[in-house]
């Protein structure tokens, strides 16, 4: 039986039972869950309008991830050639978030579901793809927005969450699957739900924790910290001219040279240290049980590490300077909120920048002023 047959097969038996049915009134209750209504019509199209010109680029960038996977790629090679895969990928991603409240469309999504699983992709490899995929339109949206921080946050935020309705649709074809193959669907739901549960935590390009997810967790180092009197640290770090470089170089040398950094912060900082990416080359740390002293010499070392990275381009001679600015914020019992500790510790980092960049810079009250 071919991938279409298998999608023929699987769609009805979908309809009789207790999963989601392709039909008005369930589709109109899953998009109720992810708070997609009729009022986001006009900012889905804006996105389009941003990301539908850069589409040649998106699939090279996409492409290019997935590249990195020897497994991925012999999986996917097996059953496609890379221009068509290419082409349909290209039409997927057009194609995303239109008409999103029809049949047709869920349908559509749920196919494209069926056929990864048939073909033996494994689910975590879906996931990522669908992550990775969001990282890089949002790096498009956020660029195209410039300084419209808040359009650009309204935009990304409704991307992410066409993005995990599309996921958790890709997560019930996978279901379905296993459930005609083996007939036990409640262990496999289970691991899949866990599996989208980390994938909707996790920035899809570095590893680390993603915005929301870091944000939940550095709120509840504060309440940690301040109920056992625990000393604590907070970091807030911006890659120095990066928009330079990827101009120059090409988003692919932006996000080797994302990765490597994040890899070299992990291995100066602590396992119980929290990191996450907070947006487009800019990323947090919570230096757990730490006082300010060792915070500072913490920071100077990522800083130092960061800078004595060699990244190079395609040609070997052509080597591609990295620094980092970081701002370091000790924040004080009185101070609960994730949102003021981070605050205090961009303003720190706005001051480092201003001072001439690849420097340590430790919030003090006058930088308020």
């Amino acid at each position: 039986m071919d991938a279409g047959e298998k999608v023929a097969k699987l769609i009805p038996h979908w309809q009789n039972g207790d999963m989601l049915e392709v039909d008005t009134r369930r589709l109109k209750n899953r998009l109720g869950y992810f708070q997609i209504g009729p009022d986001d019509a006009d900012a889905i199209r804006e996105i389009h309008e941003i990301i539908d010109p850069m589409i040649d680029e998106i699939v090279s960038i996409f492409y290019a991830q997935i590249g990195n996977f020897n497994n991925l790629n012999r999986i996917i090679s097996q059953h496609s050639s890379p221009e068509k895969l290419k082409k349909t990928f290209r039409r997927f991603v057009l194609e995303m978030g239109i008409n999103i409240d029809t049949a047709a469309y869920a349908e559509s999504r749920l196919k494209v579901g069926v056929v990864h699983a048939h073909i033996g992709l494994n689910p975590h490899w879906y996931l990522g793809a669908y992550s990775n995929l969001q990282g890089i339109l949002s790096d498009v949206i956020m660029e195209a927005c410039g300084n419209n921080h808040e359009r650009c946050r309204q935009l990304n935020g409704i991307l992410s969450r066409v993005i995990m309705f599309e996921s958790a649709l890709g997560i019930d074809a996978y279901h379905l699957n296993t459930v005609s193959k083996l007939h036990d669907s409640l262990d496999q739901a289970k691991k899949l739900e866990k599996i989208l549960q980390v994938s909707a935590r996790t920035d899809g390009l570095t590893g680390v924790l993603n915005k929301k997810a870091f944000l939940e967790e550095l709120q509840l180092e504060l309440d940690r910290s301040r109920r056992y009197s625990h000393p604590m640290a907070l970091l807030f770090i911006d890659f120095d001219h990066f928009k330079m470089l990827n101009d120059t170089h090409g988003h692919q040398l932006g996000d080797t040279v994302l990765q490597r950094s994040v890899q070299t912060i992990l291995k100066t900082i602590r396992t119980s240290d929290i990191i996450g990416r907070y947006g487009g080359e800019e990323f947090v740390i919570a230096l757990v049980e730490c006082t300010a002293e060792d915070a500072y010499s913490t920071a100077e070392r990522i800083r130092r590490n960061i800078a004595g990275n060699v990244i190079q381009t395609r040609r070997a001679d052509v080597v591609v300077p990295v620094t980092v600015s970081i701002g370091l914020h000790v924040p004080t019992p009185q101070q609960r909120k994730a949102a003021t500790v981070l605050r205090y510790a961009d303003r720190a980092l706005y001051v480092a920048k201003n001072g001439g960049r690849n420097r340590v810079c430790v919030f003090t009250p006058d930088m308020m002023k």
